[in-house]
């Protein structure tokens, strides 16, 4: 069954704002590669931890705090109350401060927290 609107068939809206109305009336997606959070964990530069998870399951919020929880566990105490204490204090670190780094190379976006060890967190197509 072919819907018409304004004369074009209503695939041909997919890619616009009409993607959401394609999804609600039963249209498929074409097939996309899937996507995951691919966060590795990093000591100097020996890799520490690697692992995907799907998009879905984690927004970038969550994502963003995930990486402050990991970089957290491995903090003394004392590192970690400077982590929480006000900028421009005697005290304040930057331990749990999130960088966004823009890589040129397919959009993609990569979030670092931590010195070390440190974590990283960017979207790749799944394997």
């Amino acid at each position: 069954m072919r819907l018409f609107i304004a004369g074009c068939p209503l695939g041909a809206f997919y890619r616009g704002r009409w993607g959401v109305f394609l999804i609600l009336i039963g249209m498929k997606k074409p097939n996309e590669p899937k996507r995951c959070w691919r966060i590795r964990g990093y000591d100097s530069l020996t890799l520490i931890f690697d692992q995907s998870v799907p998009t879905g399951q984690l927004t970038e919020g969550n994502m963003k705090e995930l990486l402050r929880a990991l970089v957290a566990k491995d903090l003394l105490p004392s590192e970690l109350i400077g982590a929480y204490a006000r900028r421009g204090t005697k005290i304040h670190n930057r331990f749990l401060e999130i960088q966004k780094e823009n890589l040129p190379e397919k959009r993609r976006v990569l979030y670092t927290c931590g010195e070390n060890p440190y974590y990283t967190a960017d979207v790749e197509v799944c394997d």
